[in-house]
């Protein structure tokens, strides 16, 4: 196998649910590759490339949870599904799938049940009592309650377990091209059919609608493995078909779903584009997901501090410096670390 001449330990992926990643690309001898040697995959560039998605994915959340905010589901539905998208680019690795199934259940339930408490414990303060949101508990209650953000980290952990499982029983296969095919066109028909979705609960539904990214993700993980001329044709290819698939969903009625699938899709591109890493954006990529946990707290502490009546120009922003802050001490910290 051969190696790019990179350090390998520099090509750091810090996915959504902050994991990193080595990550070792191969490639073909230059005398039977299709592409010019200059033009073998440059891994680093691209995960530079992800990370200002990430970051941006992260800020655009935060607006979106802000009621207030103009344009919320435009700007906070694009972002989930490259937030996602993001999330299982890297989900379908080698891996041993015990270990690994360990590792993810501590950097992902671990924080789950953290963060649960603690925003469970802030809701009987704020109510002096039982809150609104036990009045009609259901079995999916726990997934959406007692803030509906924190559904992102199950669901994460079902879908990785899930595609890994996947992932060995196709092993046998050995053929790349045969997975991407599978793990895009599944991602294609759930993003057809779950555009049906009507009557069931919000969170149920909203996990529905979320696992055609499962297999987006999947899909350019793939990509990613390719050269560069066939990477980028893999790329602006997924991309052109989900923006065909979102027509029919957008026809139904299912305005958001299409747009986030499409404008998601499309903002994906970006991954092609040879930004380098800086050490701000990786500082900033490596507290994404503590910013996407604390911002809900931080948000409800400035409506309580300065009142409901601010403007979201001002609590958004506000919200954004401090939960960045914040999961940036946290980080530091010993315990508190493992819940970032």
């Amino acid at each position: 196998m051969n190696k790019l001449t990179y350090d390998p330990s520099q090509a750091v992926v810090v996915t959504p649910s902050g994991v990193g990643t080595s990550v070792v690309s191969t490639w073909t001898p230059p005398a039977v590759q299709t592409c010019p040697v200059e033009r073998a995959p440059s891994v680093p560039l691209i995960i530079g490339s992800s990370m200002y998605l990430r970051v941006a994915a992260a800020a655009a959340l935060v607006w979106f949870h802000n009621p207030t905010a103009p344009f919320r589901y435009s700007v906070g539905g694009p972002a989930l599904i490259v937030f996602l998208c993001l999330t299982f680019m890297q989900s379908g690795q080698r891996q041993a799938f015990w270990p690994a199934l360990r590792r993810r259940a501590e950097r992902l339930l671990v924080p789950w049940a953290a963060w649960w408490l603690i925003y469970a414990a802030a809701q009987f303060w704020m109510a002096r009592g039982i809150p609104a949101g036990l009045a009609d508990f259901r079995p999916w209650t726990i997934l959406a309650w007692p803030r509906e953000h924190l559904w992102y980290l199950p669901f994460v952990f079902v879908n990785i377990t899930l595609v890994q499982a996947v992932r060995i029983g196709l092993a046998p296969l050995d053929n790349k091209k045969i997975k991407l095919a599978l793990a895009f066109l599944g991602g294609l028909a759930l993003l057809v059919l779950v555009s049906r979705i009507g009557e069931m609960p919000w969170i149920v539904g909203l996990w529905c609608l979320c696992l055609p990214a499962v297999g987006l993700g999947v899909a350019y993980g793939f990509a990613l493995r390719l050269d560069r001329c066939r990477r980028l044709i893999a790329f602006i290819a997924i991309a052109a078909t989900i923006c065909l698939a979102a027509i029919p969903a957008y026809i139904m009625g299912h305005h958001i779903v299409a747009t986030s699938y499409t404008v998601g899709s499309l903002l994906m591109l970006v991954c092609m584009f040879p930004i380098p890493r800086q050490r701000w954006i990786t500082w900033l990529a490596c507290l994404t997901l503590g910013i996407y946990l604390v911002h809900p707290l931080v948000m409800l502490a400035l409506w309580k501090l300065l009142g409901a009546s601010q403007p979201y120009w001002v609590i958004a922003p506000l919200t954004l410096v401090l939960s960045t802050a914040i999961a940036d001490v946290m980080r530091r910290l010993p315990y508190a670390r493992a819940i970032v």
